[in-house]
C-alpha cells in the first residue's frame, strides 16, 4: 500500500478526537441530538484548522445508520465515508469549479435523492473562488434546497462570500487552535510512530505550525524522514533555514553595541545556512517582546521564547526605550518585506539601521530608571559669585585624582564645611572608578533639605487629556533631558528620613514622561499613588523638593497613572497621525482644576 501522509493517516474519525474547536464541535452534536439540522453552514477560518474534517464529520453524523448524531464506523455508510467513497456525500473544489455552468450541473443533481443515507451532503470547499454569477445561479438552491440535502461551505476567506449567501447559512467562525492542543497531538502521533523527539523540538514544530493541526503533521512528517527515530531542535533549524535562541540572542547584543563588523559576520553566517530572513525578524520581535513585558512586569510565565537567565541579562543590557525603538525598525522591515524582491537585502539594511538606535543620541529616549547616560548638571550660579577655594587649588587637587574639573564648577563654602559641590564636564568620559569617586565627593558635601510629610487627604488638581496633550505639544526635549540626567541625585537623599520617602517614589515609581517651560508630567504605575502625588496640598513639596535637588526651574508638576498615560499617549499619535495636533501658536493656558476624592 501506498505511504499515507500523517495528516490523513491521523483525520479525525469522530467529534471526540477533534483538535481544538470545541464550541462548534458541541454546538453540531447538540443539533443533532435535538434534530435541529441547518440546509446550509459556512465554516470559516485558517487553513489546517479542521473545517473540512468537522463537514465530513458531520456528514457521517448524518448517515450513520446506528441513527442521527452517531459515528459508529462500523456501519457500511461510516465505512465508505472513511473511504470517501460514499455516494451522497460529494466534494466539490470551488477552486476548479467557480462558472456558473458548474454551479447549474449542481443545481441539477440536487434533484436527484440520496442513494444510501438519509442525506445528500455537499461540502463545498474555498467557496470564496466562485465567481459572483455562479453564486447568484446557486442562491434559490441553497436558500430553499429539498428537505434531504444540506450545503456545508468552507473557506479562509469568508470576507469574498457575497452577504447573501452568508445569510443564508449558520457561520462558524474555526480559530487557531491552542498550542497546548497541538503538543498533545504531535506527542500522540510520535508515540504511535515510535519516534522520540525532545520537549525543545516538539515546541519549535507547534511554533511552526501557527495554529493549524495539518501544517503540524505535515511538518513532522517531513522532520521524521529527515531525522529518522529521533528529533532534536538542530534538525529543524537545519530543514527550515531557522536559527538557534543562542544566535539570536548574541545578534541582538551586538547590535545594543553598536558592533558593525560582528553584526554583518552574524548576518552572512545566517545567509550562508539559507536562514529564512523573515522569520527571523519575526522571532527577533517576539524576543524583544518578552524583554519588554518582563522590564514591566518582572514575570517569567509571560514570556514567549526566553528563559529566565536571559531575559534577565538581556533586561540590563536595554534601555525600555530601545527596546521600542527596536520593535518599530523591524516591522517597519517587515512591512517592507511585502513590497520587496530581496528580503535579504532589506534586513541587511534594516540590521545597519539598528545599529542607529544605539550609535545616536538623538534617536534614544532615556528611561529615569537606568544607569546609562548619566551627567551632573551644574546649579545655576550664585549672584555673590564668590569661589572659594579657587579653581586652580581646586584643579590641582582633583588632577592628583584623576578628575578634570572644569571651570564651570561651582563650590559653595561655609567657615566649616562645604554644602555641596557638583561636577559637570560633558566632554569627560567619566570611568567606572572615577564615577565613584565623584558620587562619594557628593554625598560628602550634600546639603540638607528640609520637606514637610505628604498628604493623603485634601483636594486634588486635575488636568484634563486636551490641556495634556497641550503640554506635549510644548514639550521640550532638552528640558526633558536635563532633568533626567540629574534625577540620580535623589539617591543622595534615601537615608535622610525627612526625604526618604519622596525619594524613593520618584526613584522607583515615577518616570519622566515631559517637561516643558512650566510643567512636568510623571507617570508612575498606580493610581492611587498618582492621586496622592496630585494632592493640592503635595504640589509645593514635590516641585519644590525636584527643583532644589535637580538644580533645575520650579515647574508644576502632575502625575499620570499608567493606564491614563497609554490612553492620552494613543490620542497624541492618533491626532498627529492625521495632523489634527494643535500647533504651539494655538495653545491657550492649561486649564488646571481642583476636585475632592474619597481619602486614602
Amino acid at each position: 500500500m501506498a505511504y499515507l501522509a500523517l495528516y490523513r493517516k491521523y483525520r479525525s474519525k469522530t467529534f471526540e478526537e477533534i483538535v481544538g474547536q470545541e464550541p462548534i464541535v458541541k454546538t453540531l452534536k447538540n443539533a443533532l441530538l435535538q434534530n435541529k439540522v441547518a440546509h446550509a453552514y459556512l465554516f470559516s477560518g485558517p487553513r489546517g484548522t479542521g473545517k473540512t474534517s468537522i463537514a465530513r464529520l458531520f456528514a457521517k453524523a448524518l448517515n450513520c445508520e446506528q441513527g442521527l448524531g452517531h459515528q459508529c464506523n462500523v456501519c457500511e455508510n461510516c465505512k465508505a465515508m472513511n473511504n470517501n467513497s460514499h455516494p451522497d456525500v460529494i466534494e466539490i473544489d470551488a477552486a476548479s469549479n467557480n462558472s456558473v455552468d458548474d454551479a447549474r450541473s449542481l443545481i441539477e443533481k440536487v434533484r436527484y435523492s440520496p442513494m444510501l443515507g438519509k442525506y445528500k451532503v455537499y461540502i463545498i470547499d474555498e467557496v470564496h473562488m466562485m465567481s459572483s454569477s455562479a453564486f447568484n445561479a446557486l442562491l434559490k438552491t441553497l436558500e430553499e434546497p429539498p428537505s434531504y440535502v444540506v450545503f456545508i461551505l468552507c473557506t479562509t476567506e469568508p470576507h469574498k462570500v457575497l452577504p447573501t449567501i452568508v445569510s443564508r447559512c449558520q457561520h462558524y467562525e474555526f480559530k487557531k487552535i491552542d498550542d497546548k492542543d497541538l503538543i498533545k497531538l504531535i506527542k500522540k502521533v510520535l508515540l504511535n510512530e515510535g519516534v522520540s523527539a525532545s520537549d525543545e523540538a516538539i515546541h519549535l514544530i507547534t511554533e511552526l505550525a501557527n495554529g493549524g493541526a495539518r501544517d503540524a503533521l505535515s511538518l513532522l512528517d517531513q522532520i521524521i524522514a529527515y531525522s529518522d527515530k529521533k528529533i532534536e531542535v538542530s534538525d529543524i533549524e537545519q530543514i527550515f533555514g531557522l536559527t538557534s535562541i543562542a544566535d539570536k540572542i548574541t545578534l541582538l547584543k551586538f547590535i545594543s553595541k553598536g558592533d558593525t563588523l560582528n553584526v554583518l559576520n552574524k548576518f552572512n553566517q545566517f545567509i550562508s545556512r539559507n536562514v529564512d530572513v523573515e522569520r527571523l525578524v519575526s522571532e527577533l520581535l517576539v524576543i524583544l517582546k518578552d524583554i519588554l513585558i518582563y522590564q514591566k512586569t518582572k514575570n517569567i510565565d509571560l514570556l514567549v521564547s526566553l528563559n529566565e537567565i536571559s531575559v534577565k541579562e538581556l533586561s540590563d543590557i536595554f534601555l525600555n526605550t530601545e527596546l521600542n525603538n527596536l520593535i518599530s525598525l523591524f516591522m517597519d522591515c517587515q512591512k517592507e518585506f511585502k513590497i520587496t524582491n530581496n528580503p535579504t537585502f532589506t534586513f541587511e539594511i534594516y540590521l545597519l539601521k539598528s545599529l542607529e538606535v544605539f550609535n545616536s543620541v538623538n534617536e534614544i529616549e532615556i528611561s529615569t530608571n537606568s544607569d546609562k547616560n548619566i551627567e551632573f548638571v551644574p546649579p545655576k550660579e550664585p549672584e555673590n559669585n564668590k569661589i572659594n577655594p579657587s579653581i586652580e587649588e581646586l584643579n590641582k587637587t582633583k588632577k592628583e585624582e584623576n578628575l578634570i574639573v572644569p571651570q564651570e564648577t561651582i563650590i559653595q563654602n561655609s567657615k566649616e564645611e562645604a554644602k555641596e559641590i557638583d561636577i559637570f564636564n560633558p566632554a569627560l568620559e567619566i570611568e567606572n572608578e572615577e564615577k565613584e569617586k565623584l558620587e562619594n565627593i557628593k554625598k560628602v558635601f550634600k546639603t540638607s533639605i528640609k520637606i514637610e510629610k505628604l498628604s493623603n487627604e485634601g483636594e486634588i488638581y486635575s488636568i484634563n487629556d486636551d490641556s495634556i496633550i497641550k503640554i506635549l505639544v510644548n514639550a521640550n526635549k532638552e528640558e526633558r533631558l536635563a532633568l533626567f540626567n540629574n534625577w540620580k541625585l535623589f539617591e543622595n537623599y534615601l537615608e535622610d528620613e525627612n526625604t526618604k520617602e519622596l525619594s524613593e517614589i520618584l526613584l522607583d515609581e515615577c518616570n519622566i514622561y515631559a517637561r516643558s517651560e512650566d510643567y512636568t508630567i510623571l507617570v508612575c504605575n498606580k493610581e492611587s499613588l498618582a492621586i496622592k502625588l496630585n494632592r493640592v496640598q503635595n504640589q509645593d513639596i514635590i516641585s519644590n523638593f525636584i527643583k532644589d535637588v535637580t538644580k533645575t526651574k520650579k515647574t508644576f508638576v502632575y502625575v499620570l497613572d499608567r493606564i491614563r498615560k497609554v490612553n492620552i499617549s494613543n490620542k497624541f499619535y492618533n491626532l498627529d497621525r492625521i495632523n489634527k495636533l494643535p500647533s504651539k501658536d494655538e495653545i491657550a493656558n492649561v486649564k488646571i482644576e481642583k476636585e475632592n476624592l474619597i481619602n486614602e
